[in-house]
């Protein structure tokens, strides 16, 4: 699994550190044992977590990406 990836965990560190990047990606849910990467991406003060529940993965939602990418600074809540 690439998040026990040292390479892919620093390209993470690396692409999150760029103030010219914004990232729109997935994480998996709290649940069961907490993940490293996972925890400190959710803990930075730039990014935004949105949670799309069940009936809303079916389908796309161009709002959730246009309000993420338009964003001027993301914060997490």
């Amino acid at each position: 699994m690439e998040l026990f990836s040292q390479p892919f965990i620093q390209a993470v560190h690396q692409t999150l550190s760029s103030p010219e990047t914004m990232v729109l990606g997935t994480i998996p849910p709290r649940k069961g044992k907490p993940l490293a990467l996972v925890g400190e991406i959710r803990g930075r003060p730039d990014v935004k977590v949105f949670s799309v529940s069940a009936p809303y993965l079916q389908v796309p939602c161009p709002c959730l990406l246009l309000c993420s990418l338009h964003a001027p600074v993301l914060q997490h809540h």
